[in-house]
This record gives structure tokens, C-alpha cells and sequence, in this order.
């Protein structure tokens, strides 16, 4: 699997009424009447690579013993697709 794209990535309405994800551009349509949801789900999404970046490097300080750095691992293999 390629590198994803760099952050920081943002979310913000288009003049369309949809909600854009960007840089990568991918934008969801507002279904509800207040797009609470949709926004919701753009914001996590804009967030993925900072809470990859922040996930690596709590991952180095925890010792590979630790009850979670298994999950932690497979965590940061599914956001690369290497899983």
C-alpha cells in the first residue's frame, strides 16, 4: 500500500452542502438536516493521520511485554494496510 497523504487534513462544509475532507478532497454528502453525524464522521477522518503520528510514538514507549502493545500494533498495521 502506498503512504497516505500528509496531514494536516481538515473538514469543513463546501458551497454544495457537502461536507470536504482535505487535502484528499473526498467529500460526504449531508443526509440529515443537520449534518451532525456526517461532520462527526469528516472530523475523525481528518483526524487519522495526526492520531496515527501520535499512536507511533506512544507505541515506542511501551515495552513490547505491555498487555497493549499487541493491539497497538495491529492498530497501526491496519491504518498502513500492512495487516
Amino acid at each position: 500500500m502506498s503512504k497516505h497523504t500528509p496531514g494536516p487534513w481538515t473538514a469543513d462544509w463546501d458551497d454544495n452542502g457537502f461536507i470536504c475532507i482535505d487535502p484528499i478532497r473526498a467529500c460526504i454528502p449531508n443526509v440529515n438536516d443537520d449534518g451532525g453525524i456526517e461532520m462527526a464522521n469528516a472530523l475523525l477522518i481528518a483526524a487519522a493521520p495526526d492520531l496515527l503520528e501520535m499512536l507511533k510514538r506512544a507505541r515506542k514507549r511501551i515495552p513490547d511485554e505491555s498487555n497493549i502493545a499487541a493491539p497497538i500494533d495491529a492498530v497501526i498495521a491496519k491504518a498502513e494496510g500492512t495487516k
